[in-house]
């Protein structure tokens, strides 16, 4: 079966299931809700600055800023 994820991606996000993305209020961070945890990315350059783990199940809540 041949792959369906582009050998050459601009970038990838999330690790595990993606459930859901959102940019904070003042669009300085992106935040990406998979099965696994939540990236926290720079919008400058789109580099990851935090991982949240530690939850006992999916974050699928369009709520990740508050």
């Amino acid at each position: 079966m041949p792959s369906r994820v582009s050998k050459n991606p601009y970038k990838r996000f999330g690790r595990g299931w993606l459930f859901n993305i959102k940019y904070s209020p003042d669009g300085k961070h992106l935040a990406v809700s998979t099965s696994i945890g939540i990236e926290l990315f720079d919008t400058k350059e789109y580099k990851l600055v935090g991982f949240l783990t530690g939850h006992d199940d999916y974050i699928v809540s369009d709520s990740l800023f508050s």
